[in-house]
């Protein structure tokens, strides 16, 4: 027996929104228009010689239909519309306005599914997915939010733009409520011309998200790396530190997705965590959590090291790490040549200033640095926690034009003759 509360659409209900009328009553779970999708409990929305004996075997509750089959000889519940499309469009519609959900549209299938992930978290939220009457006319009434991709069909109240250059309709702000909110990216080239659309329409409400120092949701510093990506956000002036999967373009995302969940009034801290790596720090915490963000190595690379001679704190939050070459050029295992690599002025809450003329380079970093200081054995530390003594390596793999941050290394704490020695005494 059906659950009164699992139902979508009765038949009384679905003749009123689309002026049909019912061969018999019926209570459906959900609305389909594919046989091979239909979930016991469906309305089929049927198209001409669509064979309904079938489609009642596979468990639809009734179909909608232009017209009664004379053939057929079944007692399955049938809604007569003049067209069953138009009738799809008519249930979609009523759907969107008998739900209490904040509806989102979303530009961008990535974008989508990130604002599904957070969302997710901070309430009841319906994923609309591809078809989109289909995923209206199934959008439950008592969710609090419903996401769907980026059309005017959907009359949102939150419209998240990721690409203003991608031919943005006037009919979706022209549709959308005049207290509804628009979200646009403040790095697209065509930001203010959308933005002036949006208010001639009528919107009031127009955010942004991005790099951009003018962003409302700002990634204030980002350390990419391929196991990830540290960002430090500022929402509308909420400030969030945190670690997550991607790069910078997945990191500009979060902060449009987390700006419209500050619109909505929810916590963002809790929607941040369904992308964190590391933790997520307090607004009084200061700069980012320690973690390791480097650059797979290249077996083919050729790595340039430097060591670290002195560490200057300028305030705000960052440091200047001062940088020369890791050893003099009558080591064999070490070759300086002229500095044509793009070596990286800015990590994070580094500065690095490089008082060498040349570049140190090996074939292998730990192997140099081991036969230099007899044998010592090496840690792999954090660029946050550099210190004077320390070693940054990087490189330059095939095909790319800027050098990449590989490691830090630290020569590892060791006691001799009952006194503590670390990596920077050397």
């Amino acid at each position: 027996m059906v659950n009164r509360s699992d139902i979508l659409w009765d038949s009384k209900e679905a003749a009123i929104v689309t002026g049909g009328a019912n061969t018999k009553e019926w209570m459906a779970t959900g609305v389909c228009v594919r046989a091979e999708d239909i979930r016991k409990g469906d309305l089929f929305i049927a198209s001409d010689g669509e064979d309904l004996k079938k489609i009642m075997r596979k468990g639809a509750v009734a179909a909608v239909v232009s017209h009664v089959p004379d053939d057929l000889k079944c007692d399955m519940p049938l809604l007569k519309v003049a067209s069953p499309y138009d009738a799809l469009r008519d249930l979609a519609r009523a759907a969107r306005y008998r739900s209490h959900a904040t509806v989102l549209a979303v530009q961008g299938l990535e974008m989508r599914q990130m604002v599904n992930q957070a969302f997710g978290v901070l309430g009841p939220s319906y994923d609309g997915g591809r078809i989109l009457s289909v995923g209206m006319a199934n959008m439950p009434e008592d969710y609090d939010f419903g996401i769907f991709s980026l059309a005017p069909a959907v009359r949102p109240d939150i419209a998240i733009i990721t690409d203003s250059k991608g031919g943005i309709s006037d009919r979706l702000f022209e549709n959308m409520s005049k207290t509804g909110a628009v979200i646009l990216n403040r790095d697209c080239s065509d930001f203010y011309n959308v933005m002036a659309r949006a208010k001639a329409a009528g919107i009031e409400s127009i955010y942004s998200f991005g790099i951009h120092t003018g962003a409302d949701a700002r990634v204030m510093e980002h350390l990419s790396a391929a196991n990830g990506t540290r960002l430090y956000l500022d929402i509308l002036g909420d400030k969030i530190s945190m670690v997550m999967d991607g790069d910078v373009h997945k990191a500009m995302a979060a902060a449009g997705v987390l700006l419209a969940a500050k619109i909505c009034g929810r916590n963002i801290r809790r929607a941040a965590r369904v992308w964190q790596v590391g933790d997520i720090l307090k607004p009084d915490d200061g700069p980012g959590q320690s973690l390791s963000l480097f650059e797979p190595q290249a077996a083919s690379a050729e790595q340039a090291v430097f060591r670290v001679q002195n560490l200057i704190d300028l305030g705000f939050g960052r440091q200047t790490a001062i940088l020369d070459n890791m050893a003099f050029p009558d080591q064999p295992n070490v070759r300086v040549q002229k500095n044509d690599l793009a070596i990286p002025r800015r990590i994070a809450n580094l500065d690095f200033v490089y008082t060498c003329k040349g570049v140190s380079t090996v074939a292998n970093a730990q192997t140099a640095i081991r036969s230099m200081h007899t044998k010592a054995k090496l840690e792999t530390i954090v660029t946050d926690v550099l210190a004077p003594g320390d070693f940054v390596v990087f490189e330059q793999p095939m095909k790319k034009q800027k050098a990449t941050l590989a490691e830090a290394l630290r020569i590892k704490l060791r006691r001799k003759q009952g006194r503590q020695v670390t990596g920077n005494a050397l």
